[in-house]
């Protein structure tokens, strides 16, 4: 009958069904009863009743007589359920069950009622309770299980409360059932609620309810095999071995722990670092998470942390406050190197690629805008102004940046006009303007930017340039070609004065309109080594339209030759 057990006895005796361990067990088997029966709690009648709370292992029911106004009336009591198996005491022993004074006058004493008629018999209710505290302090998920019966009625069922302060107040238990009846066999019950957890004084308590009523029926309300359990919430914190040895600073890692035991809702895991000796008198929280078990812990090294091969972690919780062991073995936090990069020299866009420089230590990688494996390359940079992120790693993995910014500077578009294909060397000077102004002019026959045929090279290509630097100190420039001549004689000059050459962009253009129509002319197109490239055999009057693309790139020489056989060479170049 009684079962519960000293609590220094319960720990060698407590009973673990996945993962519960029992705080309680009464069964009604002996004689040590951990219940006060027929109590005046919750309005119930105490000992004065027509129906009470008893414990005995009767089952088998019987006919009897009772007496109302006088007169006498036969009653019978079915037997009560036997019990299955599954009960852990010894099934159809003793029980706690209501019975009624009628029932007992005749010799029955199974579980039964008399039910209230509002005649004989008003209503009334009964109460039975456990008169021992349950602590279940450092324990969760605590649950009430108990096998019961009873048929009753509308008005005539039993109850469950609970009480946490030794019985002084009950609660009434509406969840999973609120009424117990309509059950003729035993079955199982099991009631888990968040306030049974961590109570000193947990009490249960049993009422039958029996108010008036035209229709009930037997079994009344009885209870057997009544057990507590809960999950220990003693816990325990532990920090696991901690790999990835040596760090850096700013370095992120994880610090895994083990937590057992039930640990408060807003409780926090908090790992800790210690100082280079492997004290924790002054810790550093490195991170932290909101939990209630085990896991890990996302970390980060603190940039400032100096180099020393002597630190451990370690992990704390806050609900409740527990210290863990640390990690076991001492760990490495590297020092960071010292990275600089120097400034860049401004750059121009049309700019050959160039090796990059400036970072210390030696030996580290660039990255940004136009760089491909330390090169910089200006014009896939474009213009503007860029950073260049300058990494190194030294040889235990950590790692320090520096930026430092360079600028791609335009480069302006040369260009000059008034120079023309081809001269006499008795030609006048002329002028040549250049764009954007204030650039200077390169070539044989240049002065200032004025070309003189008269002093130029003659019978030979000669390339005039023109070269502008901007304020950035990039430069562009632009090129064109002329052919000087000896002009001899008035007929010679006069053949050239002839010829009208054009050259755009796609085509060369000959004018032979002024010569006769009679007058057979070859022209021939020559390389600058003197390879010939193209070869027309013309009339005077036409005009001659040779595509840029079919004489090739760079300069090129054209002669005319006319029947007469004079001869006039070398008198215009082209790209």
């Amino acid at each position: 009958m009684r079962c519960l057990l000293p609590a220094l006895l319960l720990l060698s005796f407590s009973l673990s069904l996945k993962g519960q361990t029992t705080l309680y067990y009464e069964s009604f088997d002996n004689g040590m009863l951990t219940f006060d029966l027929n109590t005046s709690d919750m309005n119930s009648v105490g000992q004065t009743g027509y129906n009470k709370f008893v414990v005995n292992n009767y089952y088998a029911g019987g006919s009897g007589m009772l007496t109302c106004l006088g007169f006498p009336f036969s009653f019978t009591v079915p037997n009560t359920a036997s019990q299955p198996a599954g009960v852990m005491g010894n099934p159809n022993s003793n029980y706690l069950h209501t019975v009624s004074n009628a029932a007992e006058s005749n010799a029955i004493h199974n579980c039964c009622f008399l039910a209230a008629d509002g005649i004989c018999y008003s209503g009334e209710n009964i109460f039975a309770k456990m008169n021992v505290d349950v602590s279940t302090v450092g324990f969760s998920n605590v649950t009430l299980s108990f096998w019961w019966l009873g048929v009753g009625g509308t008005n005539n069922y039993g109850e469950v409360y609970y009480s946490t302060n030794g019985g002084v107040n009950w609660t009434l238990l509406t969840t999973p059932i609120a009424q117990y009846k309509n059950q003729s066999v035993w079955t199982q019950t099991t009631i888990s609620n968040p306030a049974f957890d961590n109570q000193a004084m947990l009490r249960f308590g049993f009422r039958f309810v029996n108010q008036v009523t035209a229709s009930a029926s037997d079994p009344g309300f009885g209870v057997d095999d009544i057990t507590i359990t809960g999950t220990s919430s003693v816990q325990t914190l532990t920090t696991d071995s901690v790999s990835g040895n040596p760090y850096c600073p700013g370095e992120a890692f994880e610090v895994y722990y083990t937590a057992t035991g039930a640990f408060g809702s807003g409780n926090v895991f908090t790992a800790e670092l210690s100082d280079a000796a492997g004290s924790f008198s002054g810790a550093v929280a490195i991170g932290n998470i909101t939990s209630t078990s085990s896991g890990f812990i996302p970390c980060t090294i603190p940039l400032n942390t100096l180099n020393g091969s002597r630190y451990r972690v370690r992990v704390v919780s806050s609900s409740p406050a527990l210290v863990a062991n640390d990690n076991g073995t001492d760990l490495v936090v590297a020092a960071i190197p010292a990275v600089t990069l120097d400034a860049f020299a401004p750059v121009c866009e049309h700019d050959a690629p160039f090796a990059m420089y400036g970072g210390v230590p030696a030996g580290g990688s660039y990255l940004g805008v136009g760089v491909n494996n330390n090169i910089f390359y200006p014009q896939d940079a474009g213009i503007g102004t860029f950073n260049i992120i300058y990494t190194f790693t030294d040889f235990t993995g950590c790692s320090d940046t520096a930026t430092n910014k360079i600028t791609v500077n335009p480069v302006p578009e040369a260009s000059f006009s008034g120079l023309a294909l081809q001269y006499c060397n008795t030609d006048p000077p002329v002028n040549l303007v250049g764009a954007p102004s204030g650039g200077t002019f390169v070539g044989s026959g240049i002065t200032g930017n004025v070309f003189n045929p008269a002093s130029a090279d003659t019978g030979n290509i000669i390339v005039v340039q023109y070269i502008y630097i901007n304020e950035q100190n990039c430069a562009d420039t632009a090129e064109q070609t002329t052919m000087v001549d000896v002009c001899s004689s008035a007929d010679q000059k006069a053949l050239r004065e002839k010829l009208k050459v054009q050259t755009g962009y796609s085509e060369v253009i000959i004018d032979l309109s002024a010569f006769p129509p009679n007058d057979i002319i070859k022209l021939k197109v020559l390389d600058i080594s003197g390879r010939l490239i193209q070869q027309y055999d013309v009339v005077g009057g036409s005009v001659i339209k040779m595509p840029i693309a079919s004489i090739g790139a760079g300069l090129n020489l054209l002669i005319l030759e006319t029947a007469e056989q004079f001869l006039y060479e070398k008198i215009a170049g082209w790209r």
